[in-house]
């Protein structure tokens, strides 16, 4: 029984309503997660900041353990920076595919995906003004510093800074490590605002098609029912 062209356009749009609604779940799965790993690092530099006076012949030890693992921290939370993009951008792009009548293609993909996204330098990215995102990786930049300073406190290292005090210099030191761990986070997360980039991940993979032999018959078959979907929508699509 052939579908008629209404039953086909509701079966698209809950096709991309159903993985729309996923891309959302993940999305807030990965923030959660990485607030979570950013709370327990700071209950770790909490607890060291808090025994740090009865720690005379560990100090060393234990503010370099703290600094590696501020420093881990910052690594996993740019992971979830990458993530909190790729959804975000992903989010946008379906909800343009789902308000119009192109065909279920990458190249229709890519086109709302360019069409969702500046193209915007690595220094733009680190104008706080962009985002909350940017702001929480200055922040957790400036925690990760903490235990680096009182690493050099213990070994008896002076700061960089030439400023006067105590204060001060903890603070133009504090910004710059800050600031070059931002740099690189936003240098490494720009390449994944190109589609070619994501494009083999999930919520794209189905579009493309399955590698001959090697597939599997219910992606196969899947392919079929998009292929077939395109067809009855779009009478030009081959």
């Amino acid at each position: 029984m052939a579908l008629s062209e209404d039953v086909a356009h509701q079966l698209r749009d809950d096709l991309l309503a159903s993985i729309y609604q996923q891309i959302n779940e993940h999305l807030r799965a990965s923030d959660t997660k990485r607030d979570q790993v950013i709370a327990s690092y700071i209950v770790v530099l909490g607890a060291t900041i808090a025994t740090w006076k009865d720690l005379p012949e560990w100090r060393e030890l234990v503010a370099a353990s703290t600094a590696l693992f501020g420093l881990a921290t910052f690594a996993v939370a740019t992971q979830y920076r990458r993530w909190h993009w790729i959804y975000s951008n992903s989010i946008s792009t379906y909800q343009r595919v789902r308000s119009s009548d192109d065909s279920l293609t990458l190249a229709t993909f890519q086109s709302a995906w360019n069409a969702s996204r500046d193209t915007v330098s690595v220094w733009r990215l680190m104008d706080p003004r962009q985002g909350v995102e940017i702001v929480m990786t200055y922040l957790l930049g400036f925690l990760s510093f903490i235990p680096v300073y009182m690493l050099m406190t213990a070994r008896g290292w002076g700061l960089s800074s030439p400023l006067r005090g105590h204060l001060p210099p903890f603070l133009a030191d504090a910004g710059l490590y800050s600031l070059i761990l931002s740099y690189f986070s936003s240098r490494w997360t720009k390449r994944f605002r190109s589609f070619a980039t994501v494009k083999d991940y999930w919520m794209y993979r189905w579009l493309k098609e399955p590698p001959g032999a090697s597939a599997s018959p219910s992606r196969s078959l899947f392919r079929r029912i998009v292929g077939g979907l395109n067809t009855l929508l779009d009478p030009d699509v081959k």
